[in-house]
């Protein structure tokens, strides 16, 4: 009987350090080690309640010891300066107010489509309120309302990603996000609430999608660097308080023939219509390029941006690569003219700086303004410029400079050959 004891006592000793470790032995909260900490995790609801302060990466996985990760709770994360990045798992549904409120560190957000509940503030702070470090965020259509103050206070907040489906923009959901210049409503969002969009200091431009119903007063408050409104569809219920500052010269734009429009002014606003489209927008949201890009067969890593489906090559790495080859060409600065002019078949000077970094967030991209001259004639490029360099449309330059552009789908890569003519699309 002693005998078989032991041997019992021994396998009961060997088989505990397999089982999880529990945060205290009154709870069922269990810890899941991430870089930097543990996380807090719930078995009983599926519930990440809560994390290590040092914790500064936290992958969450899609389940924990057996148990799917449904939800985040409020709260959980608030305050960790020191989380610079955290992956959302497909099967979170829900994430709680406040979750990461004060993650002064946290750089970039992806929220999956799985999650369908935000919940509403319930204090001072919204779900990403003061994330100081915060510059882009991915919202899925699954959402279909953003709760009041979600990122208020992400003051480097510069590119945001709507998706098809958000229907409402909630109080102070931008509130104070000074970095932020652009930004697009899809045309599922039905209402902007009262200072939705306060004291965005840097915002130039809004796009507003087809679906807009009613836009509150004081929506765009303190905004006075506000330059136009794109609306694309009829005119939405609002007064002449929905703004309280804007730019000298500013315009609201909308579509000829949308109903409830007023010229040559709307509640007090000046307006103008447009046809078919808008005219080319003065900054637009550019992602890097993912693909993978061949020239002449080898594999170059350029810092290249996809804007609305298009890829944009920064001009003078162009220029640095495909000199000494059939494409060859020279870029030079006319400040005078306050014009870009090209001049092919000549070998490019290099000015420094040319392939330095590859872009790894998604920026803002703003319209350039300047001329263009190839071989002393000017020609229509679209053209932006991205912290202060003009990136081209690959095909636009491909065509003028008569050298071969391809999409090759099955290894998923851009691919210039400057032995080959262009050929369209």
């Amino acid at each position: 009987m002693k005998k078989k004891f032991a041997v019992w006592f021994l396998s009961l000793a060997l088989l505990l350090p397999l089982l999880p470790t529990a945060q205290a032995a009154s709870t069922t909260t269990y810890n899941y080690a991430v870089e930097g900490g543990n996380l807090k995790f719930d078995p009983t609801t599926g519930t990440i309640v809560g994390c290590d302060y040092g914790v500064y990466s936290a992958d969450i996985p899609g389940e924990i010891y057996g148990v799917p990760v449904t939800a985040i709770r409020d709260n959980a994360f608030y305050g960790r300066s020191k989380l610079a990045s955290v992956t959302i798992p497909t099967t979170v549904t829900t994430i709680g107010s406040q979750a990461f409120s004060g993650c002064s560190a946290l750089k970039s957000i992806v929220i999956p489509s799985s999650v369908t509940t935000l919940k509403e503030a319930n204090s001072t702070w919204g779900i990403f309120s003061n994330c100081k470090s915060l510059e882009s965020v991915t919202i899925p259509g699954t959402i279909k309302r953003l709760p009041k103050r979600m990122f208020s206070l992400c003051s480097s907040l510069k590119t945001v990603n709507l998706g098809d489906g958000v229907e409402e923009i909630g109080r102070d959901a931008f509130g104070n996000c000074t970095s932020l210049e652009s930004i697009t409503l899809p045309d599922s969002v039905k209402s902007i609430e009262s200072r939705a969009f306060e004291y965005c200091t840097n915002l130039r431009t809004a796009t507003i999608g087809t679906g807009i119903k009613n836009i509150s007063n004081e929506a765009f408050y303190n905004t006075q660097r506000l330059e136009s409104l794109y609306f694309r569809g009829n005119a939405p219920s609002a007064t002449s308080r929905m703004i309280n500052k804007f730019a000298d010269g500013f315009i609201i734009y909308y579509p000829a023939g949308a109903t409830g429009w007023t010229t040559p002014t709307w509640n007090g606003y000046i307006t103008r219509s447009y046809s078919p489209t808008p005219s080319q927008p003065t900054m637009v949201t550019a992602k890097p390029t993912a693909s993978t890009v061949y020239v002449n067969g080898t594999v170059v890593a350029f810092d290249a941006y996809n804007i609305n489906n298009n890829n944009y090559f920064k001009l003078r790495d162009l220029a640095f690569i495909l000199s000494g080859s059939k494409a060859q060409f020279e870029v030079e600065w006319d400040s005078a003219a306050n014009a870009i002019k090209l001049t092919s078949g000549r070998p490019y000077t290099p000015v420094g700086g040319e392939m330095v970094g590859k872009g790894a967030i998604n920026k803002v991209g703003k319209l350039t303004k300047s001329a263009v001259y190839l071989d002393g004639k000017q020609v229509s490029f679209t053209a932006y410029n991205i912290d202060n360099n003009n990136y081209f449309k690959l095909r636009d330059i491909g065509q003028a400079l008569d050298f071969s552009v391809e999409w090759n789908g099955m290894r998923q890569s851009i691919e210039i050959d400057t032995s080959l003519p262009y050929r369209p699309e």
